[in-house]
């Protein structure tokens, strides 16, 4: 008995420091078929297997540990997760986060890989986006510098409904403290009577360390910045944004295809529209154009469950000659054996030509945990 009652007491000294830390296991898939035409130099049609149309597929860890006195250590850890191969990503296991932080009345820090202010914002300023409508956009404007690396993040508390983020990512070069460096931001601010006013923004110095210390590979500098209004009135939903970016040394090769001139201020505008029609069941409309280009979206969303969402989606690019738009998602599917020839990221495998209307139709499902 008395050995008995030792071991008890022995493992509950060894489990305590766990049982003050909660971690929490997340993630979502998102998975699609779509019928494509036009989508690419020679104008073919296909039915492709899509990963993330609408979401990214992802899953992570999300601990915190109550230090008393309203302080709380937060750490987070967030992969990709390819439906289409199995795969995480060629740029990491956690390319996605990969921080640790302090929480209180001041906001909260973190120290770590985490998502550019400048992109978890732009999610924000329509309201039923998606990859299919975003991400494309970035990849197209050569702005999807989504994840900061060597990066301090502060976000502060609510103050009065406004939120703000800062974050500097280290360009971790001895030297010369600022070549690939970064400095990004963004806020919200709810004004009232249903508007909310947001705004993003990022400043990426030129430099050989740009491709070691951040996710963009490119070496160029760049000024990035967003601005947009939010209005909700019962079951609908607006939003309208304009992003602006320039490329402020090196001309480089978007992950869409187009070179960037140097110098040139390159300009988006955005409008969406989103209905409620029940608990279940969400529409949705987005246009999407700038340099001669313009993506237009339709969506409807179903829940299954609080876990569970269907979708169908249809997209159209009218693709200009300054840039061209991708389709859909963010990773096509590959064949029996091989990637396919032109790669697994559908900002190229699903890319249009310029000066050419690529349409596409399909429908999805995601699942979260």
């Amino acid at each position: 008995m008395k050995k008995h009652l030792i071991a008890t007491a022995i493992a509950a000294a060894v489990a305590a420091p766990a049982m003050a830390q909660n971690v929490t296991l997340f993630g979502a898939l998102d998975a699609g078929v779509f019928r494509t035409s036009n989508v690419n130099a020679a104008g073919a049609d296909g039915v492709m297997y899509t990963d993330g149309a609408m979401t990214s597929s992802i899953w992570g860890f999300r601990g915190s540990e109550d230090l008393g006195g309203g302080m709380r250590a937060t750490m987070e850890l967030i992969s990709d997760a390819q439906t289409n191969n199995g795969a995480d990503s060629q740029n990491g296991l956690f390319r996605r986060a990969a921080n640790v932080g302090l929480a209180g009345k001041f906001g909260e820090v973190n120290l770590g890989v985490k998502t550019n202010p400048l992109i978890a914002m732009r999610g924000n300023l329509l309201p039923l986006s998606g990859n299919s409508v975003g991400s494309n956009v970035d990849a197209a404007l050569g702005y999807a510098d989504f994840f900061t690396r060597n990066a301090i993040t502060w976000t502060s508390p609510n103050l009065s409904g406004l939120v703000v983020q800062a974050q500097y990512g280290l360009s971790n070069t001895a030297g010369d403290s600022t070549a690939g460096s970064v400095f990004a931001g963004n806020f919200s601010y709810t004004v009232g009577g249903g508007f909310t006013l947001r705004g993003a923004f990022q400043e990426r110095k030129p430099g050989a360390a740009l491709a070691l210390a951040q996710a963009n590979a490119s070496a160029s500098g760049k000024s990035t910045n967003m601005l947009g209004l939010g209005y909700v009135d019962g079951n609908l939903r607006l939003g309208i944004a304009v992003t602006n970016q320039e490329i402020n040394n090196a001309a480089f090769t978007t992950s869409s295809g187009p070179v960037l001139a140097v110098g040139r201020d390159y300009r988006i505008t955005s409008v969406g529209a989103a209905y409620r029609v029940s608990p279940a069941w969400d529409l949705g409309a987005n246009y999407v154009s700038g340099e001669g280009s313009a993506l237009s979206n339709l969506q409807a969303r179903y829940s299954l469950s609080k876990r569970t969402t269907a979708y169908a989606m249809f997209n159209r690019v009218d693709n200009g000659s300054v840039i061209t738009i991708p389709l859909f998602g963010t990773n096509t599917g590959t064949t029996n054996g091989s990637l396919y020839t032109v790669g697994a990221n559908a900002s190229t495998a699903l890319l249009g030509a310029a000066s050419t209307a690529t349409t596409g139709v399909g429908a999805g499902l995601i699942h979260s945990f």
